[in-house]
């Protein structure tokens, strides 16, 4: 998924480590994992009930991430 505030247009999150709270982007670099969802739109510390995270992209930007679009490890 492509950042619509990025200064980079292709730039987008590769995969997610939410336990580390870690992003990594389509470039290879990291970016912090600032909040996670659960299901219910609700804030949650759980990377299980995590439906949905926000990676911090620059100062003023972030990714809305739907973690469904991603496979899971085990």
């Amino acid at each position: 998924m492509r950042n619509p505030f990025s200064d980079d247009e292709e730039l987008s999150v590769a995969a997610v480590n939410l336990t580390a709270g870690l992003a990594r982007m389509s470039d290879g670099s990291t970016r912090e994992i600032t909040n996670m969802f659960d299901l219910d739109g609700d804030e949650t510390d759980d990377p299980i009930a995590a439906a949905g995270c926000v990676v911090k992209d620059h100062e003023t930007s972030w990714f809305a991430v739907d973690l469904y679009g991603f496979d899971l490890a085990d």
